[in-house]
């Protein structure tokens, strides 16, 4: 059960305040913190006695401003952490055969090293003993087709992440929800429509993006992701190489799993139970 969860990340944070402004309600039990900085800013965080602290005014003045007032991130307070975009990207190939396991291999580790995903990580390296959730970077958004989506690839592509690189910095990977990918490795282009910078104190916080963004999402995406998030950490559902998820990666089974229990589409979302109340 979560009841503390900071959010660490850069500007992708944005979609999931705002998702979780329209439901925070339905959540009494979880506090959520946000700490964020646009672009590749929380490189400046540094670890000092517990808490993660800034290395420069500008960091601690981006945190400031997603928190509500706090200037560093005092570890001992949540129970758990959700590092989120932070500069990592899922590494997804459209044909395993396409590309050497070598060429794999290090787009792998290309898609890690140096980002501000990989330098939180270490700076929580044994430092750090609640629960670390990793979300990449949503999918680039497309137009694509009405029907649903066949995921197979990457769902195959986050269970080789998980292991060869979430594993070792004992963090969890949170898959991005099935409802918002198309042709497999996108985000429906619905979910960028709208989408707003982070507000860290500047004059353009809350303004669009230009038309021609595909990269940030909007507030339905945010929503729909946390709900995913909640219902994910709540079942145990996670990425890993068990015989449940190698299931899952057919999507047919999957869609049957998913009609069998309700979890198409946002109104019928799952979510924990012991956390969520009714809209009023």
């Amino acid at each position: 059960m979560i009841e503390r969860l900071a959010v660490i990340g850069n500007s992708h944070v944005a979609c999931l305040k705002q998702g979780w402004d329209r439901v925070a309600e339905e959540f009494p039990s979880i506090r959520i913190t946000f700490f964020a900085a646009r672009a590749s800013g929380l490189l400046g965080l540094g670890y000092e006695n517990g808490r993660l602290v800034p290395r420069n005014k500008a960091v601690g003045a981006a945190l400031s401003a997603t928190s509500g007032g706090k200037e560093e991130i005092n570890l001992g307070e949540f129970d758990a952490l959700l590092i989120y975009g932070a500069g990592f990207d899922a590494a997804i190939w459209p044909d395993k055969h396409r590309f050497s396991l070598q060429a794999q291999q290090r787009a792998l580790r290309d898609s890690i090293e140096g980002t501000t995903c990989a330098h939180i990580l270490g700076l929580l390296k044994n430092r750090y003993h609640g629960r670390i959730f990793v979300g990449h970077c949503p999918l680039h958004g497309l137009k694509g087709p009405s029907r649903p989506s066949d995921n197979t690839i990457y769902h195959q592509a986050l269970v080789r992440i998980q292991k060869e690189i979430l594993a070792p910095w004992d963090a969890r990977l949170i898959p991005q929800p099935e409802e918002t990918i198309v042709l497999g490795a996108r985000t429906d282009i619905q979910y960028c429509r709208g989408a707003v910078r982070l507000s860290v104190g500047l004059a353009n916080d809350g303004h669009g993006f230009d038309a021609e963004d595909r990269t940030h999402m909007n507030g339905d995406f945010g929503e729909l992701w946390l709900c995913n998030f909640f219902r994910v950490v709540e079942t145990g559902e996670f990425v890993d190489e068990s015989k449940i998820w190698k299931w899952l990666a057919f999507p047919r089974v999957r869609s049957w799993l998913q009609k069998s229990l309700g979890l198409l589409g946002r109104k019928n979302a799952y979510v924990p139970q012991y956390a969520r109340v009714a809209r009023r």
